[in-house]
């Protein structure tokens, strides 16, 4: 949108604002990206000024308006996610690349086998647990919605291997990636310990691509252990 004010020649946010009867501040956050809900009226009304008269063009700035909304999810979670940025990557992202070492990743992880992953050494509390298992169920609803990312991963045998207290849990995992690997926009792979050293060996790592070409994100490094 500011893209777009420019070029209407509203060089300055406060004479466009004036133009819409609207403060300076709240085009601003628009601007910015701050604001979680933005009215289908109000994107009309930018267009107007905007001079943007093209269908298409006007109907990608309302599928942006309700993506944003979808994206505020994580506002909520704030105390798990803290200043990591990776839910906001995989909302927007067309594909998603990951490699993981000694866990099942997360986008695949039942809720029970999450809470095993966090109670692992007993250096949690109750309450950090159930936020941190409820905060990665929400990030797995990007593989349901009616357009979701492709995700590729690749899993280590170790992460296969590697058990947890109760045996249920992993059988359950392990019933559950079967399960999404039926699905057409999911592919999973196993590294076997006989492939012997290879090129990530220093640990896990995710890749992402994304509808826009300038989207300048096209890759974004491994979050901290346990997300």
């Amino acid at each position: 949108m500011r893209r777009a004010r420019l070029n209407a020649n509203y060089n300055q946010i406060g004479d466009a604002a004036r133009a819409l009867g609207w403060s300076g501040p709240k085009l601003s956050r628009i601007e910015d990206g701050k604001t979680r809900f933005i009215k289908p009226e109000d994107i009309d009304h930018l267009c107007d000024l905007y001079g943007i008269k093209d269908r298409e063009a006007r109907e990608a700035l309302h599928a942006l308006a309700r993506q944003a909304r979808e994206r505020g999810w994580w506002s909520e979670y704030k105390d798990v996610f803290g200043d990591n940025v990776l839910p906001d990557f995989e909302v927007e992202a067309s594909m998603i690349r990951a490699y993981e070492a000694l866990v099942i990743p997360g986008l695949l992880q039942t809720a029970e086998y999450t809470e095993a992953v966090f109670r692992g050494g007993q250096a949690h509390p109750d309450d950090v647990v159930e936020r941190h298992v409820s905060a990665r169920l929400e990030r797995q609803q990007i593989l349901n919605r009616h357009r979701p990312p492709h995700f590729s991963a690749v899993i280590d045998e170790a992460a296969l291997r590697r058990r947890v207290r109760e045996p249920g849990v992993m059988r359950d995992q392990l019933q559950h990636l079967l399960n999404m690997a039926t699905r057409h926009n999911i592919d999973l792979q196993v590294l076997p310990f006989s492939a012997g050293p290879h090129a990530a060996t220093t640990g896990p790592f995710v890749i992402m691509d994304f509808p826009a070409e300038i989207d300048p994100r096209s890759c974004t490094p491994r979050p901290r252990p346990g997300m």
